[in-house]
């Protein structure tokens, strides 16, 4: 490769891994700091998370270490059996979220999170782990190069008629709701669609971002020139769907924002400095006191931080 070419891959490589591990990090920190985030969806999507993670984290500095200098053919496979795992186990969580979404939207108002299907999710995040492991060392074999692409087409074809009948069964839903606006529960039940549908709509967006992301690997796999394009620049683009993931269910996820909020107040070192942007100046303070108000107590604006205001951390 060209060195201007390198210098440029090391740059963009560095920026999405140092980006995609703050945003994966903050997303696992917030399912784990706020118990009611933790539903089924918000299990698949911390460990899409970790896999984005393991990605930024691991992966992504070794294929920068390919860049600069010459690596030895044991470093390489270590990186590309590290960098499959965090790949695949990304794919396997995103198929997880998608079924989760159907059955959700299937059964909208008497699918719940019981203590047995916690525990099967549980299993379940265990087999999207314990498959990913399996498929990346597949994937390595000259076999498994073989039969990379049709199954990845596979794959493709599956996430694609999934979405299609996701969203006939979330149009057929809201046409039933439509149909009983003379029901007591019929606001209970349309705002219930309408929640389930536009989660299903992130999920379509998160599976539709890695799908633009892995698509020229599949079409290299067909070429058979898969390996040389992936060194070149193929690996940056699969390694971008890893750094984009949280930012897409972030944007998309109110709830998600307002917990990341309350979450990030209570860090020490960013509380301090959003205390210190928010305290008001003597002037201010003197001023608020003449005219009777005083600041003292002042809880902070964030939606639904009721137990980490910025006096309380104060």
């Amino acid at each position: 490769m060209v060195a201007t070419e390198v210098i440029i891959l090391i740059v963009v490589n560095c920026l999405l891994s140092l980006t995609g591990i703050i945003v994966n990090f903050l997303v696992v920190l917030v399912v784990l700091k706020n118990r009611e985030m933790r539903n089924e969806l918000n299990l698949l999507i911390t460990s899409l998370s970790v896999a984005d993670m393991i990605v930024c984290l691991v992966a992504q500095p070794m294929y920068i270490v390919t860049l600069s200098c010459k690596a030895s053919e044991g470093f390489k496979f270590a990186f590309e059996l590290i960098a499959f795992i965090g790949l695949h186990a990304s794919f396997n969580s995103l198929t997880g979220i998608t079924v989760n979404r159907m059955a959700v939207l299937l059964h909208p108002f008497s699918y719940t999170m019981s203590h047995h299907r916690k525990r099967l999710y549980v299993a379940i995040l265990g087999g999207i782990w314990f498959t990913s492991v399996i498929l990346a060392y597949y994937f390595t074999t000259d076999l498994g190069r073989e039969m990379t692409p049709y199954v990845h087409t596979f794959m493709f074809s599956m996430f694609i008629f999934s979405y299609g009948y996701i969203f006939w069964v979330a149009r057929k839903q809201v046409r039933m709701i439509s149909s009983q606006m003379q029901s007591v529960s019929f606001n209970h039940k349309a705002t219930k669609i309408q929640s389930e549908s536009s989660a299903a709509k992130t999920s379509a967006i998160l599976v539709s971002a890695s799908l633009v992301c892995f698509f020229p690997d599949i079409v290299f796999d067909y070429l058979h020139i898969v390996d040389e394009m992936r060194f070149s620049w193929s690996f940056t683009l699969l390694f971008l769907s890893s750094s984009i993931n949280p930012c897409i269910y972030v944007w998309r996820n109110e709830r998600f924002r307002l917990a990341l909020l309350r979450t990030i107040h209570c860090i020490p070192l960013l509380r301090d400095r959003i205390i210190s942007s928010n305290r008001v100046n003597p002037q201010m303070d003197s001023t608020n006191q003449r005219g009777g108000v005083s600041t003292k107590g002042k809880a902070s604006t964030v939606r639904g931080q009721d137990h980490c205001s910025i006096v309380d951390l104060d």
